[in-house]
């Protein structure tokens, strides 16, 4: 990953690989040494690097590895990066610079933040917020809750790392600082070591529901009381893996619950009939309940209310068919509402209301509307 530069840092990169974290620049000096070798009248270390903390559990002789970096700038020239390995463990990642010169790297801390599932990458906003694209599962957004942790975290420095390096006795010779740092049990000895744990430092926010990797799929009405054939699908990876049912149709997203006097025959929505929306589109403006021998009018808004006569509908009496005519005012407004009940239909417009009545006494049995048409069927042809 990138570290900034210009203004905001010493540029450079940080590299993750096998046990360490390292940050590399083309113009870089040589660390310095820690207090305690300063001195040993040895030359210094070539590389500023620092071991990760491991697991306590975890097998010596195998590596941790960097599966990704990144870095978030921060105001006034401040910034940190994140790192997760392939255990799914993320540390945060600090280098420190001068304040007289924010060109120059002195030293690296390596703490651990919290355990996330594996991911394919971080990302990092600016409103403190996580996106975890996870490689196997659902995806998920965290919020930090704290986010200096050096103080109370498990960590290891740069200067613990050179430390142990000095000590070795493989420093001063041909290519002694590469094989040093090659070995998993060096690694080991120098990482402080820690116990998974719930999240300290992070909360979840948000879930993204993800069927990566389908490993089996099985597709047939199991359901036994379903039209539609169900898809089960076995999903994830170990602790994360899942059997989910997926099924034909659209989600319903609930904004509103009213409770109903009875069982409806039909129901309706009707657009506004006055004022359009962005890009001349309309918006509903009621939803029609038809009953068996009434009409419910609800209103549609910040809240569903219901109205009575008010709206221009005929309450008393069940709707056969209801619709929102074509624009027939030009710049005065829309062609009003159309309302289809037994007796006849109803024309609601700018607060009038006009009605056409079934001649004798028929009754309409059956209805249709749109924006420019009505279409009844009356008892008996």
């Amino acid at each position: 990953a990138a570290v900034p530069g210009g203004a905001d840092g010493p540029s450079g990169v940080l590299v993750g690989g096998e046990n360490y974290i390292e940050y590399m620049h083309e113009g870089m000096a040589s660390p310095p040494l820690p207090n305690d070798a300063m001195d040993s009248g040895k030359s210094k270390p070539k590389r500023m690097i620092c071991a990760i903390p491991r697991r306590e559990l975890h097998p010596v002789s195998k590596g941790v590895l960097i599966t990704s970096i990144t870095v978030l700038k921060q105001k006034k020239g401040k910034f940190f990066a994140l790192a997760q390995s392939e255990l799914g463990d993320v540390y945060k990642v600090t280098l420190q610079i001068p304040k007289d010169d924010k060109t120059t790297v002195t030293a690296m801390t390596v703490c651990l933040l919290d355990t996330l599932p594996v991911s394919n990458g971080m990302n990092i906003s600016k409103l403190a917020l996580l996106f975890v694209p996870s490689e196997f599962g659902d995806h998920a957004l965290y919020q930090f809750d704290a986010i200096d942790i050096e103080d109370s975290a498990v960590k290891c420095t740069s200067a613990q790392t050179i430390s142990a390096l000095l000590s070795s006795g493989k420093f001063g010779i041909t290519n002694g600082e590469d094989v040093f740092y090659a070995t998993s049990e060096t690694a080991a000895e120098i990482a402080p070591k820690f116990k998974p744990t719930i999240l300290k430092n992070l909360h979840k926010v948000f879930t993204l529901d993800s069927l990566a990797p389908i490993t089996s799929v099985l597709v047939g009405e199991l359901a036994g009381n379903e039209v539609s054939p169900q898809i089960y699908t076995l999903c994830g990876r170990g602790p994360r893996s899942s059997l989910r049912v997926l099924r034909h149709g659209l989600s319903v997203t609930e904004l509103a619950v009213s409770e109903l006097p009875g069982v409806p025959g039909a129901v309706f929505n009707v657009r506004d009939d006055k004022a359009s929306g962005k890009g001349g589109k309309y918006y509903d403006r009621y939803i029609v309940v038809s009953f068996a021998d009434a009409t419910l009018v609800l209103s549609v808004g910040e809240t569903v209310e219901e109205m009575g006569k008010e709206s221009g509908f005929l309450t008393t009496e069940p709707t056969l068919a209801c619709s929102a005519l074509g624009s027939g005012g030009g710049e005065r407004g829309g062609g009003g509402i159309v309302q289809v009940y037994p007796g006849g239909v109803r024309h609601i417009q700018r607060g009038s209301v006009s009605q056409w009545h079934v001649p004798g006494i028929k009754k309409i049995e059956c209805a249709s509307a749109n924006e420019s048409q009505i279409l009844i069927a009356l008892v008996g042809g």
